[in-house]
């Protein structure tokens, strides 16, 4: 039954930022707390944020991008570019 491997749909670019943000915190091996210090916030506000319930604050959105877009970690290590 699982002995091909198939890439699930996923479409990306149709989240929320709150969503994609939940998906990388989730691939990267990150605590909510360690995203919190990533992007400059607190820990309950990207609860709040990863919940939906809440946007990220304005004086964190680009960290935040970069976080998605630029930031590579493995098991919730940053990745240096050489």
């Amino acid at each position: 039954m699982f002995d091909d491997y198939k890439q699930p749909l996923i479409f990306l670019e149709a989240l929320p930022l709150h969503r994609l943000l939940a998906i990388k915190v989730s691939q990267d091996g990150l605590r909510q707390y360690e995203l919190a210090e990533i992007i400059g916030c607190s820990s309950g506000t990207i609860s709040e944020v990863l919940k939906g319930k809440r946007r990220i604050p304005v004086k964190s959105i680009g960290r935040a991008k970069d976080y998605l877009y630029n930031d590579h970690y493995i098991d919730g290590v940053l990745q240096k570019d050489e």
